[in-house]
């Protein structure tokens, strides 16, 4: 597993598909249509391909099922720490990779 990659599981803690690694470049399509000025602001991050918010919206329009089906969403901190103590918790520095607070 890699830092900043994005885990998606089931309600049992079982993921539904490989994490996407950090640096992968597949959601280049929705940095185009979404990384603007505003989201940027909300974010704290540039329109880049490393945030995974635009990750999350390449998984909604080329594997919706996946996110229907999915409990959560969350980083390689919260799982690790789910699977260790079975609490969906995680720290506001290993979440923020995910980019979605509220700057």
């Amino acid at each position: 597993m890699v830092e900043c990659s994005e885990h998606v599981g089931g309600g049992v803690g079982e993921p539904l598909r490989p994490g996407i690694l950090w640096l992968d470049g597949r959601a280049a399509d929705q940095v185009r249509r979404f990384g603007t000025e505003h989201i940027h602001q909300l974010t704290g991050f540039q329109p880049d391909v490393t945030p995974s918010v635009y990750k999350i919206a390449w998984l909604k329009d080329n594997e919706p099922e996946v996110l229907r089906h999915a409990h959560k969403v969350v980083g390689v901190h919260a799982y690790l720490v789910h699977a260790l103590t079975g609490r969906w918790v995680d720290s506001a520095a290993a979440a923020d990779s995910l980019g979605l607070f509220n700057m």
